[in-house]
């Protein structure tokens, strides 16, 4: 799971902005290989869906993918002139912080700006909820 504590401010954003950047194009997961076009943004995507500079953007993607947390490709359009354009993914560990985050949005319909004890307790509490919704549902199973 990717530490943000080794990144400058603005870098959650940046991550949030690449998977609502791709999320409508995002038809199907893929389970091996390299992942398509789809799941990928360019710098100015990026900046443009958070109104940025792309400078601004490009410090951040470049530190997250030289710390392995994004994997980058080239993308040549079709009759583009120039050279091709540098586009920015999650990796597997980068899905799930953005699984992660999507939850937390979920679960607490707002974003704490500083984690307290009691939104871990509600975290264990949802987390006691599922757990209880499984194992009803184990038992449903077994008993057909």
């Amino acid at each position: 799971m990717i530490d943000l504590e080794d990144y400058p401010d603005g870098t959650a954003e940046v991550l949030v902005g690449i998977a609502n950047t791709t999320e409508g194009r995002q038809v199907r997961r893929h389970t091996s290989g390299r992942a398509p076009r789809s799941f990928f943004a360019s710098r100015r995507q990026v900046a443009d869906w958070l109104g940025e500079d792309k400078e601004w953007v490009r410090y951040r993607l470049d530190m997250l993918v030289e710390k392995g947390d994004l994997d980058t490709r080239y993308w040549d359009k079709e009759n583009a002139r120039g050279p091709p354009t540098r586009v920015y993914g999650p990796n597997q560990e980068t899905w799930k912080w953005l699984a992660a985050e999507k939850e937390i949005d979920h679960i607490f319909e707002e974003r704490p700006t500083k984690i307290r004890e009691y939104h871990a307790r509600e975290i264990l509490w949802e987390v006691q909820r599922l757990r209880a919704e499984v194992e009803e549902l184990r038992e449903e199973v077994e008993g057909q």
